[in-house]
Formats: C-alpha cells, sequence, structure tokens
C-alpha cells in the first residue's frame, strides 16, 4: 500500500514539474541563478528574481565568467537577454562595474547601463551611460580618475571615452579638474593600458 501511494504522489509531482518547458542549454553562455524569491511568467520566458540576486555567467568548460549581484533582475530566456530596474554591481575578469540600471544581452554579449561606475586597475572610470560589446566599453558623459577619494581630488571630464581593457582608452572633449575648479582642455587623450 505505502508502494502505491508513493508512485501515485511521485507521479503526481512529476506532472507538476513538467507543466514548464524549459529551453534547453547550448553549452556556452551558460547561466545560473539564486534569489530570495522567483517568479516565472510561462508566456513571456522571463523569470522575475527578487532579493539578494546572484546571476553567474558560466563557460561551456564550467568556469565563472560573470556574476551580476542585484536586488531585482528580469531574466528573459527566450531573447537571452538581462534586465536589472535598480542598483547592480557585476564583475568579470577584467573589470568591476556598478550601475543605477541596465541591461546585458548574453547572446550577443552586450549590454546598456545607466549611471555605470566602473573600476579597471588603479582607474575609475564613470558614464551618465555605457554601452559594451564584447570587452568594449563606451562611457557618455563620463569622467576618470586614480583617485579613492569621494570627491576625488582630482578627474577628468570628457564628452565620451572608449576603453579596451589590457589595451587602450581614448577619451574625447576632455577638461582637467583640480577639485571643482577645471584647469584645463585639451580636444584627445591616449593612453596605452597593456
Amino acid at each position: 500500500m505505502k508502494l502505491l501511494l508513493t508512485a501515485v504522489l511521485m507521479t503526481g509531482v512529476a506532472a507538476v514539474s513538467a507543466a514548464y518547458d524549459l529551453p534547453s542549454s547550448t553549452g556556452t553562455h551558460r547561466v545560473g541563478f539564486e534569489s530570495d524569491n522567483a517568479a516565472f511568467n510561462e508566456n513571456t520566458s522571463a523569470i522575475d528574481l527578487e532579493g539578494n540576486v546572484r546571476l553567474e555567467e558560466v563557460s561551456a568548460e564550467d568556469k565563472p565568467t560573470k556574476l551580476i549581484r542585484a536586488r531585482n533582475l528580469t531574466v528573459n530566456m527566450a531573447s537571452r537577454t538581462v534586465v536589472s530596474p535598480s542598483d547592480f554591481v557585476m564583475d568579470d575578469d577584467t573589470v568591476t562595474a556598478y550601475g543605477r540600471s541596465g541591461s546585458f544581452d548574453y547572446g550577443a554579449e552586450s549590454g546598456h547601463i545607466n549611471d555605470g561606475r566602473f573600476m579597471y586597475r588603479n582607474f575609475v572610470f564613470t558614464g551618465r551611460s555605457v554601452d559594451f560589446k564584447g570587452g568594449d566599453y563606451v562611457y557618455k558623459k563620463a569622467s576618470l580618475t586614480s583617485c579613492d577619494e569621494e570627491p576625488p581630488h582630482y578627474k577628468l571630464r570628457a564628452s565620451r571615452i572608449y576603453l579596451v581593457p589590457g589595451s587602450y582608452f581614448l577619451s574625447y572633449n576632455n577638461v582637467f579638474y583640480l577639485g571643482r575648479f577645471p584647469i584645463f582642455y585639451f580636444p584627445v587623450l591616449y593612453k596605452p593600458m597593456g
């Protein structure tokens, strides 16, 4: 009798767990996540994650390549995108990024960050908006400093900064500030980072 009851219960559990047909992994750009709460929308194939969210991208060799920590994230499994409507921190092997909000496309390895702040080596790059594709970053309405203080003792403001980690950064329409005071202007700045 116990065996029959267990078999009936297991059949009921198996039927419930098969209710959602999740897409299979391709072996690349796999992501795993954990959070306090999660809700799956069957119509949009989106998972809404809330509270202590950790989303980790794993390579085909099972090596972690990127980690995103946030309060809220939405993972759209159909389009392989992740949207963060609030503050988040993203770590990978080249930079640590902070943002007020953002979206990431794991399929295209690209994304957009609002009010981004990146730490790379001893530099701090900030931008009102930051677009990235692969390992290249474009900061708009940007600033750059190597000062750890907040606010920094000195900084460089630029209309646009291009950063290729491990290679170079290039900035346009630069104004060097000492504290709150502009000191001088120069049109282009190039710095090798290799």
